[in-house]
């Protein structure tokens, strides 16, 4: 199984609609070869600091 990890950021929605998308259709055409995990680095890392 191949892991796929991708980073976004909140600054209005749509890095993570985009993210999210890329995600669900991977995860449809590759439902047992993929392991797909997102990351928002706002929400994540920035904020607590702040």
């Amino acid at each position: 199984m191949k892991k796929l990890l991708i980073y976004t950021v909140t600054a209005g929605n749509g890095h993570n609609t985009v993210a999210k998308t890329i995600r669900d259709s991977l995860l449809e055409y590759y439902p047992n070869e993929v392991d797909v995990k997102i990351i928002d680095m706002y929400d994540d890392y920035y904020s607590p600091i702040r």
